[in-house]
């Protein structure tokens, strides 16, 4: 696997490999696809070299693919130019595979590399089209297939392409039974060259294939974070989603994607409770802070958040809902004990967590 070009010959879209028998294999259809592969494979091109990436026993089939970065056995080349979390709108269905997925072209980039990065992908596309000049397959000359080259492809999982939808009620009050399954929402949806108003990428960890991972669901395009190393301290979040009221008297709020975060009692009002913070539990809030809070906090509600701290690794955020500290220090929040944050002569506004005989705690 991975060890020795084989001159291989595209019949009726597979492969077949000549030796002493006739052994089938398939080939990525990521760029045939693209290209379109009746197009550029036929004629001298039929016969082309690939690298074997796996060999199935059981089912007889040997897997081949036609990336440069696998051609040429260089990592860098398999590098996703885009970030995880980036929202590109505009895609295009190029491969449906029904009741699983779809695979979709992202439209170029407008924006103009540096001269570093415009550099490297010169050396990079040169190094290609030498390559594939040494191995004779001659597909880089052919303009349909050098444009192919040049797309990115990301692929949508049906779990991530639509929002369930909302049961209804019917005029008697019971709620209506759904008429579309799943498959069938994501066939209405998706199909061959449609377009999608907009995805995110998840995961670009797919260094084989070189396709990404994305969500076109918008629950997960218009989430504020992907996990808890996207929250940012001192940063605002808007319509946050209240899940649950805690015994604690405090609140907690999905971020989005199923990162929570948690807003403490003390933080859920400007004004200290009048309440008996030594009888621990609801208590901390008075009855009628409790009324409130019940009603302003109710689960599905949305409110404004402010992170103050997070810690990636136990997944734990702090959230603060007080209404001066969500509209003061917008642009130039203390996060942290550095100069730039921390100067002499600075006005900012907080709130008072302790006070005791020693002074006040800000």
């Amino acid at each position: 696997i991975g060890a020795r070009w084989m001159r291989i010959i595209l019949v009726d879209g597979e492969v077949a490999m000549r030796r002493r028998r006739k052994v089938w294999g398939v080939v990525t259809r990521k760029k045939i696809r693209v290209c379109g592969g009746k197009k550029v494979f036929r004629g001298k091109h039929a016969k082309f070299s690939a690298r074997i990436i796996a060999v199935d026993a059981a089912t007889k089939i040997v897997r081949l693919s036609l990336n440069a970065h696998i051609l040429s056995l260089r990592g860098e080349y398999s590098s996703f130019p885009l970030p995880v979390g980036t929202i590109v709108q505009n895609a295009q269905v190029i491969r449906v595979d029904p009741g699983i997925g779809a695979l979709l072209a992202l439209p170029p980039s407008g924006t103009s590399p540096d001269d570093d990065a415009a550099t490297a992908q010169l050396d990079k596309i040169n190094h290609i089209i030498q390559l594939d000049r040494d191995l004779s397959n001659n597909l880089m000359s052919i303009c349909e297939y050098k444009a192919a080259s040049k797309v990115l492809t990301a692929y949508v999982h049906i779990s991530k392409s639509i929002d369930p939808e909302n049961n209804k009620s019917n005029k008697k009050g019971k709620p209506q039974a759904k008429h579309r399954t799943p498959e069938a929402l994501f066939a209405r949806h998706f199909s061959i060259n449609s377009r999608v108003k907009s995805l995110r990428i998840l995961s670009t960890s797919n260094l084989i294939d070189g396709i990404a991972s994305c969500a076109t669901a918008k629950s997960i395009v218009n989430a504020h974070v992907l996990t808890h190393e996207d929250i940012v301290p001192g940063k605002i979040y808007r319509n946050v989603p209240v899940i649950q009221l805690l015994d604690g008297g405090g609140v907690l709020v999905d971020l989005g994607l199923g990162t929570k975060g948690i807003i403490p009692a003390m933080h859920l009002f400007d004004k200290a409770s009048n309440g008996n913070p030594d009888a621990g539990g609801d208590a901390v809030l008075s009855g009628y802070r409790q009324k409130i809070r019940q009603a302003k906090y109710k689960e599905g509600n949305l409110v404004d958040v402010r992170c103050l701290t997070v810690d990636p690794v136990s997944r734990q955020c702090i959230l603060t809902a007080k209404k001066t500290l969500l509209t003061t220090d917008i642009e130039n929040p203390i996060v942290e004990y550095t100069p730039l944050c921390l100067e002499i002569g600075r006005v900012a506004a907080g709130f008072l967590s302790k006070v005791d005989e020693w002074g006040v705690t800000v």
